[in-house]
């Protein structure tokens, strides 16, 4: 009786598709265990080119049909941004060392993306720019530069701290203003007033038979109705020491912006009344003369 060997498959077709522009493949494949991947057919000319599953495993033990790849369409350069509840609702409290985190995406998960809290948002609308420092709990100072307008500042531990102004020539009505993280509503810098600072010259001509001069001079002041307001005190600064220099004295006032004040030193030897108009910083110098 006529008999026929045994048919052996040397290889089974595995055949599938990828989904792109071009789809569909099919490989003759030896039986046994075998990974499958999708790969561009030039990497260099398509080097973001990239499918899921990243690969397949099969067992080939017949034809294999209907393994499917899938073309991954992405930025490789994401920008990842945190958003926080407050932000959403228009309150945003809390900063961040890094409010956007650069991702490279590709096919697997990315993990370990973390936003750390920095501080705490505090908002700061000022009528001038000014200098100032802010004094923290551990007692550490932090210099700050505020401008005319609204800005936001990180403050990095919670609680109570102090904001100090820096040889302002503005006051805010106080040298000084409290920060307290718990609190979201704006702090207002209103420049209530400008330092005024002047110099009275003494000519050493006119010293002659002055054993001594004054360490200080009283400065009478003035206002544009004629009332006597409160006075200050010119201090000595230089002395004069021979007779082609003059002896100076200083003093500093607070005043109000657009106020007219007449200033007069208090020196029976000399007479002399100054004028101002005060609506900006003015750095004023009277000369006393005996005219």
């Amino acid at each position: 009786m006529a008999s026929v060997v045994d048919i052996k498959a040397v290889s089974y077709d595995v055949c599938g598709i990828v989904q792109m522009v071009s789809s569909g493949f099919k490989a003759k494949v030896p039986p046994g265990e075998c990974r499958l991947s999708a790969l561009a057919a030039k990497p260099e000319s398509a080097p973001g080119l990239l499918f899921l599953p990243p690969h397949v495993d099969v067992l080939v033990n017949s034809p294999v049909l209907n393994i499917q790849f899938h073309q991954v369409f992405f930025l490789r350069s994401r920008k990842v941004k945190h958003t926080s509840p407050e932000e959403v609702s228009g309150e945003e409290k809390w900063c961040w060392e890094k409010r956007f985190l650069d991702l490279d995406v590709a096919t697997e998960d990315v993990k370990g993306i973390s936003f750390v809290q920095k501080g705490y948002w505090v908002k700061i609308i000022s009528t001038h720019d000014v200098d100032a420092y802010m004094t923290q709990s551990d007692g550490s100072h932090v210099n700050l530069k505020i401008k005319k307008g609204s800005q936001q500042i990180c403050v990095e531990s919670p609680g109570m701290h102090e904001l100090h102004f820096v040889n302002s020539c503005i006051l805010f009505g106080s040298s000084s203003t409290q920060i307290d993280t718990s609190n979201p509503s704006p702090i207002y810098l209103r420049g209530e007033k400008y330092l005024l600072k002047g110099q009275i010259h003494v000519n050493s001509s006119l010293l002659s038979g002055v054993d001594e001069l004054p360490e200080n001079m009283l400065v009478n002041i003035v206002n544009n109705e004629g009332i006597l307001l409160e006075g200050t005190i010119a201090r000595l600064v230089t002395t004069g020491d021979d007779q082609a220099s003059a002896a100076v004295y200083e003093y500093s006032v607070w005043a109000n912006p657009g106020e007219k004040l007449t200033f007069t030193p208090q020196d029976s030897r000399y007479i002399y009344i100054v004028v101002i108009s005060l609506g900006n910083f003015v750095l004023l110098i009277n000369h006393l003369s005996n005219d």
